[in-house]
């Protein structure tokens, strides 16, 4: 049940079908299916009418019979409106109250979650959008949201690992998060401005890798290394296609 009211909801609902809809899930709210109060949420967040999400996800995370990750993922819910400031001004520290209250309720939990509130604290604590940076913050709820598989946070991660020059990160935890978000034209780039040295092997197997999906400038970065490093010809074979 908690995987099917996390699911984003079918954008389906316009006109009549979409009151229809919404009716359904109301009638359904009304004779205790509480579940339904997320999925009422989610049609007014997807509708734009972000005060009636926000009063329905209160409703649900408020609910009778629902999982701390449930309470969890209403929490996010709001918390998202006011980081992104939909329907209202952007308000960062109430962003934050949510996200610290629904991971409380994920670790109660000790159950998987999307990461989503993890990602959201990690980046407010790296930017410092409440107040000052806290880089050690920001690194502890971006690897709990790594653990859980959010890919935005493998990237920021990665780029605060880059950015940050934290000694105490290899190059293989690097490079293990940017393989796991496809960031080629990054990895190749890592080995030709000098970040863990120059190394045109490597970087030609990134930039081919991001030239096979369709990345212009990393084909362009490609054709670069072919003319400044011949020798390259000779590895083309056993290092482009996987090799170390």
């Amino acid at each position: 049940m908690a995987e099917k009211i996390r699911r984003t909801s079918e954008k389906i609902f316009v006109g009549d079908k979409f009151m229809s809809r919404l009716e359904d899930l109301i009638k359904n709210y009304n004779v205790k299916n509480f579940h339904a109060a997320f999925e009422i949420g989610k049609i007014y967040q997807e509708e734009n009418n972000f005060e009636a999400a926000i009063d329905w996800f209160k409703k649900f995370i408020h609910s009778a019979n629902i999982s701390q990750v449930e309470i969890g993922d209403g929490l996010t819910q709001i918390g998202e409106i006011y980081f992104y400031g939909q329907g209202t001004e952007q308000n960062y520290p109430k962003a934050a109250r949510y996200f610290l209250k629904a991971v409380k309720h994920y670790d109660k939990a000790a159950s998987e979650n999307d990461g989503r509130a993890y990602y959201y604290l990690g980046t407010i604590y790296y930017f410092g959008y409440c107040g000052e940076v806290n880089i050690v913050q920001a690194v502890k709820y971006l690897k709990k949201s790594v653990t859980l598989g959010n890919e935005f946070a493998m990237h920021r991660l990665a780029g605060i690992y880059l950015d940050e020059k934290i000694s105490s990160v290899s190059e293989k935890e690097i490079v293990e998060l940017l393989e796991r978000t496809a960031d080629w034209d990054i990895l190749g780039m890592m080995y030709i401005n000098g970040k863990f040295g120059y190394n045109p092997i490597k970087a030609a197997k990134y930039f081919q890798k991001a030239a096979d999906k369709g990345d212009v400038e990393s084909a362009w970065q490609l054709a670069e290394l072919f003319k400044q490093n011949k020798f390259l010809s000779a590895h083309q074979s056993d290092n482009l296609d996987g090799g170390n």
